[in-house]
């Protein structure tokens, strides 16, 4: 894709206008990066760009299609880069 850019040149008696096409640059590609906090029944995700800013949150049954959904609402952002899962086997508790 090409953008038509107006340059001016000028020197010490005049000045010249001439138009020239650059490339376009594509917007940057955003990163996300998925955390997802593990339950019996719903998992809750929360992704997040690559500065850490917070993109949204969203909770799933655990189910394959809830799985699939997830998957689908995260590359919604960008281009998803790492998921982490909480570790299962664990238990909060005093």
């Amino acid at each position: 894709m090409l953008s038509a850019v107006r340059l001016v040149r000028a020197t010490d008696t005049t000045s010249k206008e001439e138009t020239v096409a650059l490339p376009t640059l594509p917007h940057a590609q955003v990163l996300v990066t998925l955390g997802v906090d593990t339950h019996a029944d719903r998992h809750v995700a929360a992704a997040l760009d690559h500065a850490g800013r917070p993109l949204g949150t969203r909770t799933i049954f655990t189910t394959p299609g809830g799985y699939a959904a997830l998957l689908g609402w995260a590359t919604r952002f960008g281009t998803v880069d790492r998921i982490g899962v909480e570790g299962t086997g664990t238990a909060s508790g005093p």
